[in-house]
């Protein structure tokens, strides 16, 4: 640091060493391929984002869905007022026992869906869907034995229960479906009809084997009263599922229509109807999913390219191990790309694979037409490939599709971050990442506490409380305001006014201010640091282009090419501790101007004087202002160990001093000629600080900021010494 009585040396005068130049250049590298990399992620981000909502068209899929489920669950009805039969009001959803499903089947399901009559043909659905083969009715049944039954009640009433030959530990309740299944959460039962193999299937097929309505229609209803009587559905069918194929010619869009019934141990019937679109032929259309598409894997590989490049061509020179002090960009970049190029590559295969099938399956309906609809076993193939790539397939596409915008979330969070009013957000989450990490291990584990609370109060008599896990998610709603006061004040008045009260004041209340104050204060570092000249986007933008047209035009050399002639002419020796100037930077690099050069080194000593001069801490000067206190108070002490013969460079102290000495005259031959002999009194705190204020002269910025702030509580205000008078040290202990 610079006194007053100094001029400042100039800056070609300035000592710069190789490793401060070239780790300034790396840096600077890196910021404008990051400037670069924001568009080009953007773009990426975009192309794939289209290529998503082109291939996907959930509008599409929605309208098709919601039309079919509409028409099942309100006109597909069965109870029906008398014999007139003029109104059913009973539905799917109304389903409670076998004798409902029979009547479900042959009173609404077969009448509503498989024998409409619209425009005369068979199998159309309204009227713009057609019914590919007709349906195919299967049951999942286990075996029943009296062994099963581990009670000596069981076997006073010679009970027979089922044998379960893998529990599905993801429902609710296990095997048992304890609780009405809600999509992927009974893994086994709700994942598709094929996919359990411990289960016995019975499978019936009503085909469209003529094309009048009024010749099939009769055969399918006599079938499935034949079956009634014979019980195809019976207590020990655990699952039964109706399925049909249809096709919409506007959409260009097959869906699985699926209506299953689960019957529990417990004799309840849960009901689940699903419909699942599959596009059969996504590359109809050239424009715009191959553009996208196109697009997407220019830009996939267009970046990490010329990285990729880079990376090999230093690796064999260096050595893979030592390729971390040398490469221009820091190792997380190219990782970030190899991770971005492999997510890539895995999802083109599997979206490949996906389009494959659809497109198989497109062309079995399409050469097995006439076989579909007499032949069960064709039929009976259309109905699994179809089963094999909605449920099973598709889930894998879609698994591989959601991880590769998080890989485009990290590319951007490095690109943010090297802008910096872009990366504010960022360094925010890196600063406070130690708390935040700690929080959410007091935040998770007081939100476990709630949940066994909440398991234990309300587990017997509400859905969402039911079982440990949908206890802690239900909490985890409430943490966020999403609660249920009607349902819970029901069943526990007196114990849910507690248990809410508590929850508030501790989760709303404490913990989310205390995540708030966490924020707050690493915002606050942040945006110290960063200080107020900080360049904008737009600043960063307009000197990049600037730069690249003065390297147009040969006034400058880009720094990647800079990089590599420094490589060439440096080696393994780019990071010595060993000065560098600038004729010997315009020797290394044939080409470069020596006012860019200038204007590298002058970036450094920029830097450099940026850095010494940063604003300390509040709690660090605090910190090192009590450790300079604790360090005069012990003067007296310090100085009795110094005696009259030591050397000149020691405080001289008066004769008549007692012991230990209250002040110290300072040595003459330390003094300026003009000034006389004076003393330290170490009993003025004030006097002592300013004279170690000037000691402190060329020591670090936390010091001196350090003794500052305990001259600001002082009542004197006398100039201090100057630093040149003193060249002995007041306390022999560096670490005060």
């Amino acid at each position: 640091m610079l006194m007053e009585d100094e001029a400042p040396p100039a800056k070609d005068k300035v000592v710069v060493t190789r490793k401060e130049l070239f780790v300034n250049i790396r840096e600077k590298i890196h910021e404008e391929k990051a400037l670069v990399a924001l568009p080009l992620c953007l773009l990426l981000f975009a192309m794939f984002l289209g290529m998503v909502i082109w291939h996907e068209r959930n509008t599409d899929r929605q309208a098709f869905v919601d039309a079919i489920n509409t028409d099942i669950l309100e006109n597909a009805v069965f109870e029906y007022d008398g014999p007139l039969m003029l109104m059913g009001f009973k539905n799917m959803q109304d389903v409670h026992s076998i004798r409902d499903m029979w009547e479900f089947f042959i009173l609404g399901m077969w009448p509503q869906m498989m024998w409409q009559n619209s425009d005369g043909v068979v199998g159309r659905y309204l009227n713009f869907n057609q019914i590919i083969g007709g349906a195919r009715l299967m049951t999942q049944t286990f075996i029943e034995t009296e062994g099963r039954c581990v009670s000596r009640i069981a076997s006073k009433f010679h009970m027979k229960c089922m044998i379960a030959y893998e529990d599905d530990l993801t429902a609710v309740g296990g095997d048992d479906l304890a609780q009405q299944p809600r999509g992927e959460e009974t893994s086994t039962w709700s994942s598709g009809p094929m996919y359990d193999s411990s289960a016995q299937k019975s499978k019936e097929y009503f085909m469209y084997q003529n094309q009048t309505l009024n010749f099939t229609w009769p055969l399918h209803l006599s079938k499935l009263r034949n079956l009634r009587a014979n019980n195809f559905i019976n207590r020990t069918s655990r699952q039964v599922i109706m399925s049909v194929v249809m096709f919409n010619a506007d959409l260009h869009m097959l869906a699985l229509v699926e209506v299953i019934f689960f019957q529990s141990r417990t004799g309840t019937v849960w009901s689940m109807l699903r419909t699942m679109p599959l596009d059969p032929n996504v590359l109809r259309d050239v424009f715009p999913v191959i553009v996208f598409d196109m697009l997407w894997l220019v830009l996939l590989f267009l970046g990490p390219a010329s990285d990729f490049a880079t990376f090999i061509r230093l690796a064999h020179r260096v050595g893979i191990f030592r390729m971390k002090p040398h490469v221009p960009h820091g190792l997380a970049w190219y990782f970030i790309d190899v991770v971005g190029v492999v997510c890539g590559l895995i999802l083109i295969f599997t979206l490949s694979a996906f389009i494959t099938q659809t497109l198989n399956i497109q062309k079995f309906i399409v050469d097995n037409f006439d076989q579909i609809q007499y032949d069960t076993a064709t039929f009976d193939r259309l109905i699994t490939d179809v089963e094999q790539a909605v449920h099973k397939d598709h889930l894998l596409y879609r698994s591989v599709l959601l991880i590769y915008p998080i890989n485009l979330l990290v590319r951007l969070g490095i690109a943010f971050g090297m802008q910096p009013r872009l990366s504010i957000t960022p360094r925010i989450i890196v600063q406070a990442f130690t708390d935040l990490y700690h929080f959410v291990i007091v935040f998770m584990t007081v939100i476990i506490c709630f949940a066994m609370i909440s398991f234990i109060i309300y587990g017997r008599d509400l859905d969402d409380y039911s079982t440990f896990p949908r206890a802690l998610l239900t909490s985890v709603r409430m943490a966020f305001g999403d609660i249920d006061w009607d349902q819970l004040s029901v069943v526990a008045y007196v114990f849910s006014s507690s248990f809410y009260a508590v929850f508030q004041c501790v989760v709303g209340l404490i913990l989310f201010n205390v995540l708030l104050a966490i924020v707050v204060d690493s915002y606050e570092d942040v945006r110290n640091t960063l200080g107020t000249s900080t360049p904008t986007l737009r600043m960063q933008i307009q000197e990049y282009i600037g730069d690249r047209r003065r390297i147009w035009r040969k006034e400058k050399i880009a720094l990647p090419v800079l990089w590599m002639n420094c490589f060439e002419e440096f080696q393994l020796n780019m990071f010595d501790d060993v000065p560098v100037t600038s004729d010997e930077l315009v020797k290394a690099v044939p080409g470069l101007s020596r006012e860019q050069a200038k204007s590298l080194f002058d970036d450094v000593i920029t830097k450099r004087e940026i850095s010494d001069n940063k604003n300390v801490k509040l709690t660090h000067v605090m910190t090192a202002a009590e450790r300079i206190e604790k360090a005069f108070q012990q003067l007296p002490t310090m100085f009795s160990r110094f005696s009259a013969e030591d050397s000149i460079r020691s405080p001289r102290f008066p004769a008549e001093q007692k012991w230990p000495p209250t002040y110290v005259t300072l040595p003459t031959d330390e003094l300026d000629t003009e000034r006389e002999d004076s003393n330290l009194n170490l009993s003025n705190l004030t006097a002592v600080l300013k004279y170690a204020r000037a000691l402190a002269a060329n020591d670090t910025p936390l010091v001196q900021s350090a003794i500052d702030l305990a001259l600001a509580d002082s009542a004197e205000d006398t100039d201090l010494p100057s630093p040149k008078k003193v060249s002995y040290l007041l306390i022999d202990n560096p670490g005060t």
